[in-house]
């Protein structure tokens, strides 16, 4: 199978006032193995440079397009770019991180050996500007992690209820069809959280690759999960809390205790 041949994945990038670490972001993904990609840069209303940067990479590379809109948030810019998309599939990154190479090949290959609408890895590899991420290169570097999975969605789902892997939206490739039926939630913060684990649901299955050095988590100190908890916050573990109570009883009904005395609603906050 040529490249051409393989699937497009869009790779949907919300940015916001991120001209200093843009340039890293872009070109990581410029620098992906596969060969069928979209790269989505949503500048979601920046003011400083970041805009017209993206304006840039879009007029110096085919593969890249520069989509302005007013500030409405991760989120919003996330389900912007999901409904403007061309790919069968989507992933996404966000602009002051980056990934390896192989980022998009790797979940691609997994998503081609077991037919599964979702693939996903447990965890990104977080880093400061001191000391960068130590990521893979290639694929041979993917198969020492050990073997590919193949999980139904209520094992999946118990592995993040239990904080066996991550919950952040960034370390999956999706379906597109799956995030049309499950956009962002607005003004909440967790919103992957929120969103995550409905979406492996409809799913029904995923394929999990065993990896955690695909995707380098900057850690910026004035970032949401680094500035303490506040009013939105609070209310927002909350809603989820009571969300996933509510799917736990409907879905399975022998186990949603259990399932959610793991504390689902603050895998991200603790």
């Amino acid at each position: 199978m040529t490249s051409m041949e393989r699937p497009l994945v869009s790779i949907v990038v919300p940015v916001y006032n991120v001209e200093v670490y843009l340039a890293e972001c872009v070109e990581s993904l410029l620098s992906q193995t596969y060969g069928n990609l979209e790269i989505l840069l949503v500048d979601d209303g920046s003011t400083d440079t970041s805009g017209a940067m993206c304006d840039r990479y879009a007029a110096e590379n085919s593969i890249v397009v520069a989509m302005h809109k007013s500030n409405g948030g991760l989120s919003d810019a996330r389900n912007y770019g999901v409904e403007r998309c061309g790919g069968d599939y989507v992933a996404f990154v966000d602009s002051d991180d980056y990934v390896s190479p192989v980022f998009i090949e790797t979940l691609m290959n997994a998503v081609a050996e077991y037919g599964c609408p979702i693939a996903a890895f447990p965890f990104a590899t977080p880093f400061d500007d001191s000391e960068p991420a130590n990521l893979c290169h290639n694929l041979g570097d993917i198969g020492k992690a050990g073997q590919l999975k193949k999980l139904t969605a209520k094992d999946y789902i118990d592995m993040l209820l239990r904080r066996q892997c991550d919950t952040s939206a960034n370390l999956r490739v999706y379906s597109k069809e799956l995030l049309l039926h499950h956009p962002f939630p607005l003004r909440m913060t967790f919103e992957d959280a929120a969103t995550v684990y409905r979406i492996v649901h409809d799913a029904g299955s995923i394929a999990v690759v065993p990896a955690t050095n695909l995707y380098a988590y900057r850690q910026r100190m004035e970032s949401i999960m680094h500035s303490g908890a506040d009013k939105q916050m609070v209310e927002s573990a909350i809603e989820i809390g009571r969300q996933v109570e509510s799917d736990m009883k409907a879905w399975y009904p022998e186990g949603w205790i259990s399932a959610c005395s793991c504390g689902f609603s603050i895998n991200r906050v603790a």
